[in-house]
């Protein structure tokens, strides 16, 4: 799994802060206990356009779907799809939430960073790439299926935990 999480963020060098700014759909466009019985770029459209506003899917070049999303706040994050069915690709269990900083060459000490960090914020995963980025993830299962408003709920928290790494990696660099 740490070998397609670092190759995924390699590939995709997703950056820290997009300039485009997210206007999210009213949360009423979805129905919080609808059911979402399994993950793919239809099941989460409509959910994610209530958090994020500003979304877009792409085809990496080993044919797998991947979403690039935009936060209100400029955080910019990718969606990928994990745990899918063999036979249906497209109904997945799992959705991994996951977004790296580049430290544009600024030393930063996140040996000690991460530790505090991560302790404090327990349902995600933060940790340094091998290129010295680092990065911030979370996994959201749906083995019996998940409500909409709970996926809605998933994305805000992973939003915000990005947002509060953001601002200790920032602080750290001044």
């Amino acid at each position: 799994m740490r070998k397609i999480l670092i190759s995924t963020i390699l590939a995709f060098g997703i950056a820290n802060m997009s300039p485009l700014a997210a206007q999210p759909l009213p949360e009423e466009t979805i129905d919080p206990a609808k059911i979402i019985p399994h993950f793919n770029a239809d099941t989460i459209d409509p959910t994610l356009k209530t958090v994020t506003g500003n979304h877009m899917a792409s085809i990496t070049p080993k044919g797998e779907m991947i979403i690039t999303a935009f936060a209100p706040n400029g955080l910019q994050f990718t969606l990928h799809f994990r745990q899918c069915d063999q036979q249906e690709p497209l109904q997945c269990r799992a959705l991994q939430l996951l977004t790296s900083w580049s430290l544009d060459g600024q030393k930063v000490d996140l040996q000690n960073i991460v530790p505090p960090f991560q302790r404090s914020h327990l349902f995600v995963n933060s940790g340094i790439l091998e290129d010295g980025r680092p990065y911030l993830t979370r996994i959201i299962i749906a083995d019996q299926g998940l409500a909409q408003g709970n996926l809605a709920a998933e994305v805000r928290n992973f939003i915000s935990a990005a947002t509060d790494f953001s601002g200790q990696l920032s602080a750290a660099t001044k």
